[in-house]
């Protein structure tokens, strides 16, 4: 029980937040104020906007098509990861 809670505890520190997308939409939940940031493969901004509140529907621009890097920056920890539109 003991190791069950110690995951648990593990996942919500380590990923305190839900992320899909669908196409250029994301949905993200489980989130307090942060900002979003949407990089192409030179590392240049393409996209920003700060999330606020527990749930947060993100519509990205529908004329960026390839592959980027989406940041979630919290504080001072940015979680990242590769998204194709």
């Amino acid at each position: 029980m003991y190791f069950l809670l110690y995951v648990l505890l593990f996942c919500l520190i380590i990923y305190p937040f839900k992320f899909l997308q669908y196409e250029h939409i994301l949905f993200i939940s489980n989130l307090t104020f942060s900002s979003l940031r949407l990089l192409d493969t030179n590392d240049n901004i393409i996209y920003e906007t700060p999330l606020e509140g527990n749930e947060k529907e993100v519509q990205l621009p529908s004329n960026i098509k390839g592959n980027f890097e989406l940041q979630i920056i919290i504080g001072n920890i940015c979680y990242y990861t590769n998204i194709q539109l």
